[in-house]
């Protein structure tokens, strides 16, 4: 029971981040949240000198 309460105690914190630093509109978009993640992602494996040609054999 513990356990559960902290996983609770955890999401809530994330919500609660989520929301001051994105706001409600964008909280709540999956989509949006999918591509700013995929950005920084892009971004941090080009700045370790990932290739574009790369990254495309990854997708699909």
């Amino acid at each position: 029971m513990e356990r559960y309460k902290e996983q609770e105690d955890y999401l809530q914190r994330i919500n609660d981040w989520m929301l001051k630093c994105f706001g409600e509109e964008i909280s709540k978009d999956v989509v949006e949240r999918n591509h700013r993640f995929l950005e920084e992602a892009l971004e941090l494996v080009q700045s370790l000198g990932c290739k574009k040609a790369e990254a495309y054999q990854l997708v699909d």
